[in-house]
């Protein structure tokens, strides 16, 4: 690892300052191209400065603006060190007509990891209480390998989740692609001098 003056973070520890899945970090960091780091091991590591970039990327995806123009802005912010405003109506307005279901993909599994964390955080909390409520034989072990489990299901659900971004997102750009070449293929139809097809004659009786 280089040497870096600061904090360091690895991916779960910065998906906790960012409140998003590591899932949601490693799709950002393909699709935006961002630069983020890698240890000896080859895992990623974030500093201060990468916190508060994903931190404005989340608040952008959450006004509904698209990757696209987040893309634009991380390249900008390469340039003058700050990941800067951008024309909202006209990007959400863009991301909701062309993109409505992503919108509100992004929303349901913010909420839903949000509801997962609520829900794993309430046994933690409660192990004991549970335990005696459950009868002797239940013991705090039993709990936390509830919640244990619960913690790898939600890994799993992590890795399905990304998994399905990356198929929504190449379905989308094989729509687009289509749309574009449907476009550049539209014939055209010629008319002659009067309006009529060419290569016709009208001949007398």
């Amino acid at each position: 690892m280089e040497n870096i003056e600061g904090n360091v973070y690895l991916i779960k520890e910065a998906a906790k300052l960012v409140e998003v899945e590591a899932h949601v970090l490693r799709y950002w960091e393909e699709e935006l191209g961002l630069k983020i780091k890698r240890n000896e091991m080859g895992h990623r590591y974030y500093d201060d400065t990468d916190i508060k970039v994903l931190k404005r990327v989340k608040e952008l995806k959450e006004r509904g603006i698209q990757l696209k123009a987040i893309k634009q802005l991380v390249k900008n912010a390469e340039q003058n060190g700050e990941l800067g405003p951008v024309n909202g109506d006209i990007e959400i307005s863009e991301e909701r007509e062309h993109n409505p279901q992503r919108v509100v993909d992004f929303k349901y599994i913010q909420f839903q990891d949000m509801m997962n964390k609520i829900v794993s955080k309430a046994i933690k909390e409660n192990a004991d209480t549970f335990a005696q409520s459950l009868g002797k034989e239940t013991s705090r072990e039993t709990i936390e390998g509830i919640v244990e489990h619960l913690e790898e299901l939600q890994r799993k659900q992590d890795q399905r989740d990304e998994q399905r971004y990356r198929k929504l997102d190449g379905v989308l750009r094989e729509l687009s692609q289509a749309r574009t070449e449907a476009a550049c293929t539209v014939p055209t139809r010629k008319k002659g001098l009067f309006g009529r097809k060419k290569g016709y004659k009208r001949y007398k009786n």
